[in-house]
């Protein structure tokens, strides 16, 4: 176990240098493809939902679904060069009024012109368990911690313009993505239990993941008239998971390692205008890993509404 852990260290060092070594290097996007607005500062407001579920499967059946969604109002901006934004939690979907859930995290972003970078955390407390308000589950605490970027090969296609509507797609054009992804779960709660057939008494209270995956994936930006587009993403490939679940009666420890197809999604559509702009961003993230005693699929879900003011 100690070399296999060692070695996972020198090999994540080796993919990260690989891949984002020569996205640092400049790039210049082609200004035929591609344009720059005069005015350089902006100011933007909007909705976000977020909607994460959580299932685990015992047995080939559902034994286990924990949901949470919710509902907030984002105000940001950029001077310059620096841009910044913050969610404002304005209600909790899915939960009853007595029994909110509480969600926190951060979230940075950095899209360059032939790289995108993404570090994000986030705390969920208190997870639905059922279609009834008192199905509610305080005590289920999920905590995630996530790296993801991916190198955009050519340089006349603009993922700023799509989704951070800095830049203007002039001509459509699309690009091929090599991804890079390293994720880490914990969720903990007092018991989940899951009855089989040969162990009816078996349950769990602590499940972790370590993800490690690498993907090849296709972006096109449609440019539409009035400054309309779309631009869908789509990755998928190869990842590496390491599991880690505690049964409650002995708290003794499973640790399995699979490998599994993994897929991201992005879809990006709206109106990039000279002043006014406005655009409707969705990702989509699911994960399924499997074992042989439990099985859990993971859905993170973002839709994000913006609305937003160029000035001098």
């Amino acid at each position: 176990m100690l070399f296999t852990t060692a070695l996972s260290k020198h090999f994540l060092i080796a993919s990260l240098l690989v891949f984002f070594c020569p996205s640092l290097q400049a790039q210049n996007q082609d200004p035929a493809y591609i344009g720059l607005f005069d005015f350089n500062n902006q100011l933007n407001t909007g909705l976000k939902y977020k909607d994460l579920e959580v299932r685990f499967f015992a047995d080939g059946k559902e034994a286990f679904s924990f949901s949470n969604s919710n509902l907030g109002f984002s105000l940001g901006g950029r001077i310059g060069k620096f841009g910044l934004s913050y969610t404002f939690p304005l209600a909790d979907l899915g939960t009853s009024t007595a029994n909110q859930g509480r969600n926190s995290g951060l979230n940075l972003q950095f899209f360059r012109p032939n790289f995108f970078l993404q570090l994000s955390g986030q705390r969920v407390t208190g997870f639905q368990a059922g279609a009834a308000a008192d199905d509610f589950r305080a005590d289920v605490k999920l905590s995630d911690l996530t790296l993801y970027g991916f190198r955009v090969e050519n340089p006349k296609l603009s993922l700023r313009a799509a989704f951070r509507n800095n830049r203007q797609q002039l001509i459509s054009q699309g690009s091929w993505l090599k991804a890079l992804s390293l994720n880490y779960q914990v969720l903990n709660a007092d018991s989940i239990a899951f009855p089989r057939a040969e162990q009816p008494d078996f349950a769990i209270d602590r499940y972790q993941q370590y993800e490690l995956g690498f993907g090849l994936g296709y972006a096109y930006t449609f440019v539409l008239k009035s400054d309309f587009y779309i631009t869908p993403v789509a990755v998928i490939g190869p990842e590496f998971r390491l599991i880690r679940f505690r049964d409650q009666r002995d708290q003794s420890k499973d640790e399995i390692f699979r490998l599994s197809p993994r897929f991201r999604g992005r879809l990006a559509f709206g109106q990039n205008g000279e002043r006014l702009y406005w655009s409707i961003t969705y990702s989509l993230l699911p994960g399924i890993a499997t074992s042989n005693r439990l099985n859990s699929r993971l859905q993170d879900n973002l839709v994000r509404l913006r609305l937003g003011w160029r000035f001098s």
